[in-house]
């Protein structure tokens, strides 16, 4: 069960906003991870796919691209062991990014994290937070949470479980993909989160609560 609290607060600033496009994704994207033990390219230049080792599992993303225009990618999607899950990402002809969504195996209503764009790159749209998913590790019984940091510079997060009393929490990279974070605490009843999102010198305030029970 995961119950979502989510306040958002802009402080604005006088620099430009960057836009993101397909190009700076599939780029970052086409890496991989320190996982990755695979790239390919398919006949017909329409898909780059890169495989990736996470925990015994294969992770998929798969770049598709414009069938006329081949260098520029239409869509972004992941799947874990052949189940959606993860970035994707939509694109308006222009390059700029239409729709960024995090998948945890439901394309029809699963989305943790949900942002539209103007074709100018402006947000008009955003539901959930940064906090994207979480699952439990059962072999230590501890609780791993995930953090996309795909529309930020940066994050830092604080946790709580009485609303007071704040601790950071320590956060690697995902071996499962690019600008995915994990951080990781013991399995408790319900944790209250505090995520600092940073870009262009914005700072993007949100709050969630997770119950894994």
């Amino acid at each position: 069960m995961r119950l979502i609290l989510f306040i958002t607060i802009i402080i604005i600033c006088s620099c430009k906003k960057s836009v993101i496009t397909d190009r700076e994704i599939t780029a970052i994207l086409a890496n991989g991870t320190d996982s990755t033990f695979r790239t390919a390219i398919d006949s017909d230049n329409r898909l780059h796919m890169t495989l990736t080792n996470f925990g015994g599992m294969v992770y998929k993303t798969i770049v598709y691209y414009n069938y006329y225009e081949k260098e520029k990618a239409r869509s972004i999607e992941g799947y874990l062991n052949d189940r959606f899950y993860g970035h994707w990402f939509e694109f308006y002809p222009n390059r700029n990014l239409k729709k960024y969504c995090f998948f945890t195996g439901d394309q029809n209503g699963g989305s943790r994290f949900t942002t539209e764009f103007t074709e100018e790159g402006k947000i008009n749209n955003q539901l959930g937070t940064p906090l994207v998913d979480f699952y439990e590790n059962v072999d230590d019984n501890t609780l791993n949470i995930l953090f996309s940091t795909v529309l930020y510079d940066s994050i830092q997060v604080l946790y709580s479980k009485d609303k007071i009393n704040y601790k950071r929490l320590k956060l690697n990279k995902s071996n499962m993909q690019p600008m995915l974070y994990v951080g990781v605490l013991p399995f408790d009843k319900v944790f209250i989160f505090r995520i600092d999102a940073f870009k262009d010198k914005k700072r993007y305030i949100f709050k969630d609560i997770i119950n894994p029970h």
